[in-house]
């Protein structure tokens, strides 16, 4: 089930394959916990928005997350097209950035702020684990294209992986620089 969105390449692939290789009912519960997740994820991400926006400006942070919400929906409405094009300038400039961010800071790592190695043991990883969880919401969002891809047993699994990898990469580099030039101890990363 692991390939299913190549395998069966259309709406709701997930869904559908647990519905044909377990039990109908698995592939109702499947869709509530995929849109269930899809809920937490984007609250999440709007009051984070929402906070780092009232960090910056001083303008309240359900403002800033209530703002977020119109700007997404007016431009949903406003088409397709210029939703696409939003979205590659967001990735764009974000990319660039944490790119900025890993290149200037490269020079400036010390290696001793790597020591001790998991200074909060295993505590400490399991409440990282939420953020990196974040990160890589959303990968199952490259299924639900499978219907208007060419060739999806093969360009699906290339898109996922290919997602994965790169955010992946991104992930690490920030984290190892972050780290690398503040410290586990600062308060800066809290």
């Amino acid at each position: 089930m692991r390939n299913s969105p190549a395998v069966i390449p259309r709406q709701g692939a997930v869904m559908l394959s647990c519905a044909k290789y377990l039990v109908t009912n698995w592939g109702f519960l499947m869709g509530w916990v995929f849109w269930g997740s899809y809920v937490f994820i984007s609250g999440y991400v709007t009051f984070g928005f929402g906070g780092y926006l009232s960090a910056l400006t001083g303008i309240p942070s359900l403002l800033g997350a209530l703002g977020l919400v119109a700007v997404c929906t007016l431009i949903n409405v406003v088409g397709v097209k210029l939703s696409g094009q939003v979205q590659q300038a967001i990735i764009i400039l974000a990319l660039a950035g944490l790119s900025g961010f890993v290149l200037l800071g490269l020079p400036s790592i010390t290696v001793t702020y790597f020591h001790p190695w998991m200074p909060h043991g295993m505590a400490g990883v399991m409440s990282a684990t939420l953020m990196a969880f974040l990160a890589f919401g959303g990968f199952d969002m490259v299924a639900a294209a499978g219907e208007e891809v060419a060739r999806p047993e093969r360009n699906l699994p290339l898109a996922i992986l290919l997602t994965l990898g790169i955010v992946l990469f991104v992930y690490l580099a920030v984290a190892f620089v972050a780290l690398g030039t503040l410290g586990w101890r600062s308060r800066q990363l809290r």
